[in-house]
């Protein structure tokens, strides 16, 4: 199976849960250019893409987790609402994925949408490789042992990954937004798939200052 893009979306309490607080996410996911989704749950139930009644009535259930996928292009989209946290996942394969420019925006917007701890965005099987083979010896933090292309880090996970210097980074790109702190690293998603790529996550992660354990 081809590599996918994951878009890791986490935000620490319950507050952002139900139909009703998922709801923007699933308007703006079906506003792009993403394929929709077609089958919900493990048996595979018909639906017609991402506001099906089903869906929404799903969500409302609040379970612990549930997927929602378009096989043909092995598209995924999961829901988890824990007791106190909510995880949206989606799982879009490189060849189906918008441009970065759309997938920078996406990413914004579902931000704005969700106020989350922390989420990220960059190819899947490359990040865990990278995690693997570097991240992992010098970790960090539950969410965040390194940096990927898109990185956003909410007040706490900000001051957890060492507050303000944070943004403070020569090797990535960094703007304030309402919610926390964005940080692009390369140009694109697929750039991280070159050596020259690679290597400028490991220098930016490098350069972030040193963590600090917050309450």
């Amino acid at each position: 199976m081809e590599d996918r893009l994951f878009l890791w979306i986490n935000r620490d309490d319950a507050e952002f849960q139900g139909a009703a607080a998922l709801r923007p996410v699933l308007d703006r996911l079906a506003a792009s250019t993403l394929p929709p989704i077609t089958l919900l749950g493990a048996k595979g139930r018909p639906i017609k893409g991402y506001l099906d009644p089903a869906v929404l009535k799903d969500l409302g259930k609040k379970k612990t987790s549930e997927k929602y996928t378009n096989p043909a292009p092995a598209l995924e989209l999961a829901v988890a609402q824990l007791p106190d946290r909510t995880a949206i996942s989606l799982f879009v394969p490189n060849s189906v994925a918008p441009p970065a420019e759309e997938l920078s925006q996406l990413f914004r917007d579902l931000i704005a949408i969700v106020s989350p701890t922390y989420a990220r965005l960059a190819p899947l099987a490359a990040s865990r490789a990278l995690y693997d083979e570097v991240y992992a010896l010098q970790r960090r933090t539950f969410y965040a042992s390194g940096l990927y292309w898109l990185n956003f880090f909410g007040p706490k996970e900000e001051a957890k990954q060492g507050g303000a210097a944070l943004a403070q980074n020569p090797f990535a790109r960094v703007e304030r937004l309402p919610q926390g702190l964005l940080m692009q690293v390369g140009e694109g998603p697929l750039d991280m798939l070159t050596p020259e790529g690679r290597q400028r996550l490991i220098q930016a992660t490098a350069a972030m200052p040193p963590h600090r354990p917050v309450p």
